[in-house]
Order: structure tokens, then sequence, then C-alpha cells
């Protein structure tokens, strides 16, 4: 078969043509499977001059060898129609001889004498060994090989055990049968092909095809290539598990399939016609890689039971079997074999073919399941029964229609200080968490430049009533000497004066209350909710209108702060008109909310008020603002001012389908009724 070397690419000294092909079907990584199968085969062609007890011997020394087994032995049936004695034994001969209990290994032996399947199974006779048992035939009487191998064996190990049993079996079985007997045994052959041909599974059928064609129709590879748009695709190879798709090997055989599948007919090697070179290039190319000796590429077709769709003149075939020999001048099978075998195998794949690429095939899998349920007449009112029932429900029992919305919970009376004017922290007299009256002082400010204009205008306040009592001096002497002019001018000034004062004391004035703002007092009597006040403020330029301290009263009532997508505005407006109108109606929406500190534990609230505008939130997606008031005084133990809130909106009664799949039907009509024109032409 394609070894692992030769599918990757590597160059390495190549066995024998016929040894190849089993010997790297089972590959392990070195060249003991190779020699094995040599042996055998050299072996089983000696079968008619060779002696039974001579047979044995050689034989499990071949597997020992091959498989690195502890201890092989073979056995094969008496004229009295008993397990013989043990004919040979390899290696540890003791190790059979003495393992586990005589009868439980004579019932191994004579079971596996009257079962023709190979199994490899943990050993009744050790417990640290795993035993393989293959049914074989050598000079036409039943016999069986059994060897002790290692617990620790892969998957991959394991399956590779089996196909070189398998390989084993045939190879040294074929040579020692009958002709009539081999004529027989094809033909059951055939007939058990079919039915590994039911399974539906692609992988289960492609494996099942090539190896099981190699097997009957006695060849060294069978390869498998489907159709792939315009070339062909290696899908599976006879005793691969796995193969490199890359190597050159097989791009080679895709390519050559592809040329001959264009003529639509089957191709055998060698062949006494001349070539034509798009194909006689490719082929030698592929045989430079290869050591095939004789091949027949034939195209399977698409099958109708056992009849063809259409002529082979008219139809194009969908997927190719390659079968090669590398021994032998020709092929075992005849013609007739092989395309009775393709045949059936174009069956089997088509049906696999057509299942993996039915369209949701688990659902209408699971539906067929229900359908075939329903066959029975109580289970078909029951279902009918249970789906009426449901829809009536959708339809019209009534739910309540809940919009979901995210905020935070706080006092409803808080106040947020701010700065009245820039300047400096000169002293932070709260922290977070301080207990204040209103009137407390919570900082206090310093501003230069405040202070030095109050200054300034103490200094014209005094010169401005020096200058005052300067002129009324003047004035009074004046009047002794009786000077009316200049008594007149002196009464002038004196006035001017005196209106200067009253505008400098006015300022005055104002300085000094913003002088007694940069001490900054509590608005309200509560708590400091404001967090590390002091490495905030402290001995930090403040800016006018910068937000100082958040003063709390939490020992009042609370209120959510609520943000609603604008896509539930609607249906939140729409209820609270009908309730307002509604003159039975008593109260507002109802809330529903848990914390995101106790998310265990609903509380109830109602919504106070909804704003008029939406606003955009910082990913750009407009919401609606929604107050809602709260009246649980244990909320104030287990709340913080702005901790998180999950909370919906009861928007009174739909329809229970509508509550449920209510996103799914928005979507319908803003995305695909909307798409269609509804306005008249």
């Amino acid at each position: 078969m394609f070894g692992q070397k030769e599918w990757s690419g590597e160059t390495s000294e190549r066995p024998a043509a016929g040894d190849m092909a089993d010997s790297e079907a089972v590959t392990i990584n070195d060249g003991r499977w190779a020699a094995m199968l040599r042996s055998l085969a050299a072996l089983a062609d000696r079968t008619p001059d060779t002696s039974t007890a001579d047979m044995c011997d050689q034989l499990g020394r071949c597997v020992q060898s091959g498989w690195s087994a502890e201890s092989v032995g073979v056995w094969q049936r008496t004229d009295t129609e008993a397990p013989s004695e043990l004919r040979a034994v390899a290696g540890a001969a003791d190790d059979l001889v003495r393992a586990g209990d005589v009868a439980q290994r004579e019932a191994i032996i004579t079971r596996g004498l009257s079962d023709d399947a190979i199994s490899l199974q943990p050993s009744p006779l050790a417990l640290d060994r795993q035993l393989l048992v293959i049914p074989i035939v050598i000079h036409n009487q039943p016999a069986v090989v059994l060897a002790h191998l290692s617990r620790s064996l892969a998957p991959t190990e394991k399956m590779s055990l089996l196909l070189g049993a398998k390989v084993l079996r045939r190879q040294f079985s074929a040579r020692s049968a009958t002709v009539a007997a081999g004529d027989k045994h094809q033909a059951a052959d055939i007939a058990s092909l079919l039915k590994l041909y039911e399974s539906l599974d692609w992988n289960t059928t492609t494996f099942n095809v090539v190896n099981e064609a190699r097997e009957l129709l006695q060849c060294d590879r069978v390869t498998l290539l489907c159709k792939r748009g315009s070339t062909f695709r290696v899908n599976g190879v006879s005793g691969q598990v796995q193969f490199e798709p890359r190597a050159n090997v097989i791009k080679r055989l895709e390519l050559l399939t592809t040329r001959v599948m264009a003529w639509g007919e089957t191709f055998h090697v060698p062949t006494r016609e001349t070539l034509p070179p798009q194909i006689d290039e490719p082929l030698q190319a592929y045989l430079d890689e290869s050591p095939t000796r004789v091949m027949e590429i034939v195209p399977l077709l698409t099958q109708q039971g056992d009849q063809v769709t259409e002529s082979r003149s008219h139809q194009q075939p969908w997927a190719a079997l390659v079968i090669e020999g590398f021994r032998a001048p020709e092929l075992i099978a005849s013609s007739a074999q092989i395309q009775g075998l393709c045949e059936a195998a174009a069956v089997a794949l088509q049906h696999a073919d057509e299942y993996r690429h039915i369209f949701l095939r688990p659902l209408w899998k699971g539906l067929g399941n229900i359908a075939l349920a329903s066959r029975y007449r109580t289970m078909r009112r029951l279902v009918s029964l249970i789906v009426m029932v449901s829809l009536a429900a959708l339809t019209f029992y009534p739910a309540t229609y809940q919009v979901a919305a995210r905020g935070a919970i706080e006092p409803q009376l808080q106040r947020v200080v701010y700065a009245p004017s820039g300047g400096v922290t000169s002293d932070v007299m709260v922290s977070h968490g301080d207990r204040v009256s209103q009137g407390d002082v919570l900082l206090q400010l310093e501003n230069a430049e405040l202070s030095a204009r109050i200054t300034e205008i103490l200094g014209q306040i005094q010169i401005a009533n020096q200058q005052i009592s300067s002129v009324r001096s003047l004035r009074l002497g004046r009047e002794t000497r009786d000077a009316s002019a200049e008594l007149g001018r002196m009464a002038g000034e004196e006035q001017r004066l005196e209106r200067q004062l009253v505008s400098l004391q006015t300022q005055l004035e104002l300085l000094r209350d913003q002088e007694r703002e940069l001490t900054v007092r509590s608005p309200i009597d509560g708590v400091v909710v404001t967090w590390d006040v002091e490495r905030q403020l402290g001995t930090r330029p403040i800016e006018r209108g910068q937000r100082l301290v958040t003063v709390a009263d939490v020992a009042g009532p609370w209120q959510l702060r609520l943000r609603v997508a604008d896509k539930h505005a609607g249906a939140i407006r729409q209820a609270r008109q009908r309730q307002l109108a509604d003159a039975k109606a008593q109260g507002q929406l109802a809330v529903a909310f848990v914390l995101g500190t106790d998310p265990r534990r609903i509380h109830r609230g109602q919504v106070s008020s909804i704003s008029d505008a939406a606003q955009p939130n910082e990913t750009r997606d407009t919401e609606l603002q929604v107050t809602a008031a709260i009246d649980d005084p244990t909320l104030r133990t287990a709340a913080h001012v702005s901790a998180e809130v999950r909370a919906t909106i009861a928007c009174g009664q739909a329809p229970l389908g509508y509550v449920w799949f209510h996103e799914i039907v928005d979507y319908v009509y803003s995305r695909i009724i909307l798409a269609f024109p509804h306005w008249d032409a």
C-alpha cells in the first residue's frame, strides 16, 4: 500500500513490489512488517512441500519477529476433531504453555478454530498482555495463531495489527485452499461486502470500499478518487487510516485519473495501445513514484438500483477506483468481478454522498423521529392537542410585558457642592462617611487675588477718608473768611469723595461676600459620600464651578435613576399614558430590581418621572432617563450610594407570545417589513 514514507515524498530503498503492498499497509515505522510479510509469502508458496510442524515453527517465528510479540503459538486441529498439542512455539514457549488455566486456553483455541473472526482482546491467560487470535488454514486444515502482545498499544497501532492479521490470513490461507473453495470464499466475501456498504456514513463507506475491494479482488492496493470541480481527489487508500494529500505520488495519481476520466472508460496498464501525450506523460511520472506493475482505473457512474441512469456514452463519472498490483503481470480478479464490485461500490458511495449532503440533516432526522412516533393514534392526538394549546396560550394568554433597564440607586435628597470661585484648598475639614449638619464647614479655600483686591480696596477707602477729612477742614477754614466761591468748589469735592467712598465700601462688601464663600459649608444635613476628599482636594488648585463634595441624606427615602434603551421608550410612554388615563389605576408603573451587591434579593419600586427627551450614552446609543421611587428601609443598610442596579419595568399586559418573542417581532417589523414600500404611488 501507500506507505508513510512514500506518501510523504521521501526517497528510500523499496522492497520487492509484491511485499510493499502489505508491509506498508500495517507499518509501524520499521522494516519488520515488510520482512515478515515477505517471509509469509515465501512460506505460503512452499506450503505443499513443507511439513506441518516446520510450517507452524516458521510461521510462529515469522509472526513473532514482525510484531515483536513476547510469545507466539500455533495450534491445528487433528483428525479427532480436538485441538492437538502445541505444534510450535516461537520465543518464550513456556509462557503460553503455563499461562492461565488449561481449560481457558483450550476454549480459546477451540473458538479460534471454529470461528473465522480475527480478535484483539485482553488476554485471559495473562493480565498484563493482549491476545491476538488469527484463524488460518494450513494444508487445508483449520489452524489458529495466538500471540501475546504488550497492552500499551495506540489506537492506530491496534488498527494496523488487525489489518496486518487480515493480510496474514489472506496471504497464507489463500495459497493453501483449493480452487473450488477459493471461488466459494470469493462469492461469500462479495456478499459480505454488500452488507458493509449498507452504512450511510461517508467515512465508514469509503474505508470499507477500499479495504474490502482490495481483499476481494486479491490485489495490492485500491484507491478511491472523487470528483471535485474539474479534478479528481483521493478520498481513501486501502490499508491507510490517514494519508498525506500533498505527497508527490498522490498528486500524480490525481492528475493521471483526471486525464483518464475525461474519456469515461476503464483504463488498463499495461496496454498495447499508443497513448496520447496528455495521458502518457502523467502515467510515466506516476509509475516512477509507485512500484505498480498492473493497474486498472475504473469509472464509477451514478447508479439507480442495478441499472445505470444514463448510457455510458453520455454520463460523466463522479468517482473512480484505482486497482493496482505490484507483483503479477495481471490482476487475479476477472473483469466481471471488478465490474460487479465497482457497481456495488458506486451504489454504496452514492447513497452515502446523498446522505451527507442532506440540508439540515440533524433537524430532519429529529422531525422524522417525531413523525414516526405520531403514527400511533394516541400520540398523534396528544401532539396535536399540545400544539393547539400552545398556540392558543401564546396568542391569547395575557402576561406582563417587562422592559429591562440599568442604572444606580441613590438617596432622593443629595447635594453637590461646587467651588464658588477659583483658589487653593487650604484646609479640608471632613472625610468620606462623616455626618454633617447644614452650615458645617466642609473645607476652606484661599484666593490670593481676592485677598490682594480686598487689601487694595481697604487702602483706597482709607485714602478717601483722609481726603474727605482734609477737604472738610479746608472748607471750615474758608467759611470763617467768607470765601463763597472757594467754599462751593470744596463742597463739590467733598460730595465726590463721599460718593467714591460709598462705591469703595460697596466693592468691599462684595469682596467680603466672596471671601466668606471661600469657606465651603454643607447645604443639608447628611453624610459626605465623596471618596477620599483629602487626597482629591488637599492643597490643590480649584477652578470655579469645580465639583468639590457630595452630601447625601442616607437616612431619608431613596430612588433609582434608570437608563432604558430608546427602542423600549415607546412601550414605557404608552403604558404611562394608559395608566394616567385610567381613573381606576392606582399608583405608578411597577419596578422590580436587584442590587449589584445583593443580586439574590428582589426589591420593588414605582416609576416617579420619565424624561421628555432621550440622551446619548458613552456608546452613542440614545437612552431614556427614568426615575423610580422606593420605600424599603432595608436598602439603607444593604446598598451604598450609586450602587449598580438591574431592573425591569412593568408596561402592562400583552399576549404571551409577544412577551416571549417581542425581540423577533420588532426585528421583523423594523428590518423586513419596512424594506417594502408602503407609500402610495
